[in-house]
């Protein structure tokens, strides 16, 4: 899976201040926005070592290069030192429907190696007690992420739902996780909108 406007939207959304943890990086993509916004330590984790090496050279060519490092292996399994204060992933979210035909492709995509109830449940393990979980979703899942983040003591802290048109309905969810949050807050914009724009043009040559 390479650069779209799910990682670019949450590489431009999320928390970035402190030490983040990317779960699930692939190409690299969010963990170098959070980078290029300010996080003093970046660590990626990548499952697949195809993606790894590609984001380990990508990281490498970045003006970001000292503040980042990845890792390859289980997100959900794999040893990792201290606490985060930022977790973000763009998460294989998709439940059912046909697999994809190649391997790699459907892992990137579909659940199964990576349900909501387990990520949030290793998030939970290795978030400081200030910090946040965010993630993008479709918005007809935002319930059931939401119901795994309530088992592990997060609460949703911001939703941003994202149209592909002013007045449609949202396609796409930003949500933002913590301990102690209080009544969700929720704010709506447009893909390719003059505010879109001017989230993410940082990030375009």
């Amino acid at each position: 899976m390479k650069v779209g406007t799910d990682g670019v939207t949450l590489g431009a959304m999320a928390p970035a201040g402190g030490r983040v943890l990317d779960a699930g990086c692939g190409c690299g993509l969010i963990g170098l926005m959070l980078a290029q916004r300010g996080a003093s330590e970046v660590v990626m984790v990548e499952i697949d070592p195809a993606a790894a090496a590609e984001a380990a050279d990508n990281a490498a060519s970045s003006p970001w290069a000292a503040r980042i490092s990845v890792a390859c292996g289980d997100f959900l399994t794999l040893p990792l030192e201290g606490e985060f204060d930022s977790i973000v992933s763009n998460p294989p979210f998709f439940a059912s429907g046909m697999l994809a035909p190649d391997q790699r492709r459907a892992a990137a995509r579909h659940e199964d190696g990576m349900p909501a109830d387990a990520l949030m449940r290793r998030a939970a393990a290795l978030l400081a007690p200030r910090g946040t979980v965010c993630v993008i979703l479709p918005a007809d899942r935002m319930a059931d992420w939401t119901f795994a983040a309530d088992l592990c003591g997060l609460k949703c802290s911001h939703l941003c739902e994202l149209t592909t048109r002013p007045g449609a309905a949202p396609k796409r969810v930003v949500a933002t996780y913590c301990r102690d949050a209080g009544p969700t807050e929720v704010s709506r914009m447009a893909l390719n909108s003059a505010p879109y724009k001017t989230l993410t043009s940082p990030f375009y040559l």
